[in-house]
Order: C-alpha cells, then structure tokens, then sequence
C-alpha cells in the first residue's frame, strides 16, 4: 500500500527532529569541551542542525496546510503555535551558538525546547 503525502510529511518532520535531538545529544554528550568549542566542528554540526530544523519546519507547515489545519479548533491550533515558536527560537538559538562563551548551555536549552516541543505534541 502507497502512503499518504501527509503520512509522508509527518515521517519527514519526525525524521528530521529526532536526527536534530539526537544530533545535540551527541555533540553534547559524546564531545570533549575541546571539541566542542573547535570551529571547524561546530560549523559542521550547525550546518547539519540547520538543514534538519528547515526540512522539519517545512514538512510541518505543509502537513499543516494539508489537513487545513485552521478548521482544526483552538487546541490544535494552540499546539501547532507553539511547537512553531518553540522551533523558531531553536532556528534562533543555533547560530548563537558559534560564537557564545555560553555556548554549551544555549546548546542545553535547545535541547530542551526540543523535548517540550516533542511532549507538547502528544496532546493532539
């Protein structure tokens, strides 16, 4: 059996957050401090994170659109808000990153926006 394009979108946007989750995670954990400040790797690994964060906010909007998601009601439309905002101050917090003293906890605190927004999700 064929999926569906919004079956398609969904696994998409899931693919992409976890690899953007699981990415930090490992930049956060698995790293030394060194190697974590090192540009070349942070370059690498922002541009990675970056890719996946486009494609996931791209597949939402269109799954979004998809099942018109305006007719939805307020709850929905609440959620979706705020898993949007949430994956914007993401997009936001990112490219701080590079050039932060403060880097490991910004990196910390996506990670964490990242989880509220996966949790947020499971409400609809």
């Amino acid at each position: 059996m064929m999926p569906t394009a919004y079956e398609l979108l969904r696994w998409t946007h899931i693919v992409c957050m976890v690899g953007l989750l699981g990415g930090l995670l490992v930049f956060q954990i698995g790293l030394s401090t060194t190697a974590r400040m090192d540009a070349a790797n942070l370059r690498g690994a922002i541009r990675l994170w970056n890719i996946l964060l486009g494609i996931g906010l791209l597949s939402a909007v269109l799954m979004y659109l998809k099942v018109n998601g305006h007719t939805m009601g307020g709850h929905y439309n609440g959620v979706i808000g705020l898993k949007f905002i949430i994956l914007l101050a993401v997009g936001g917090l990112l490219p701080a990153t590079k050039r932060s003293e403060k880097a490991d906890g910004l990196r910390w605190s996506c990670i964490l926006l990242l989880i509220l927004a996966s949790f947020t999700a499971f409400t609809i």
